[in-house]
């Protein structure tokens, strides 16, 4: 419940602060930065409700974070590795179908 409170508090904000900007640069730049918070926040709630952090001290604060930055590089070179062997698959069947055309 406390979530939907906070995320409704976000949204007005976030529709209060669209109204206030005139500049299109300016709208674009606050909108990626939005969803930059965003996606860390959420991203980070997903990764450390699983792990239960004791955030009372420094100490987990540091392991926090490395379970976090670990979980976010697994994503990240696993989203890079799909997308390679995707390309790969693709160009392969491009190289495979292609006829050779030669100038005269």
């Amino acid at each position: 419940m406390n979530w939907i409170i906070v995320a409704g508090i976000v949204v007005v904000l976030y529709v209060l602060f669209m109204f206030k900007m005139n500049n299109f640069r300016t709208k674009v730049a606050f909108i990626f930065i939005f969803l930059g918070v965003c996606f860390v926040l959420m991203t980070a709630y997903y990764v450390l409700s699983d792990n239960k952090p004791d955030l009372s001290n420094i100490d987990g604060w540091t392991q926090s974070g490395k379970v976090y930055f670990s979980w976010l590089t697994n994503a990240f070179s696993s989203a890079f590795k799909v997308t390679g062997d995707a390309i790969k698959e693709i160009g392969g069947n491009v190289a495979k179908n292609s006829t050779n055309i030669t100038r005269k």
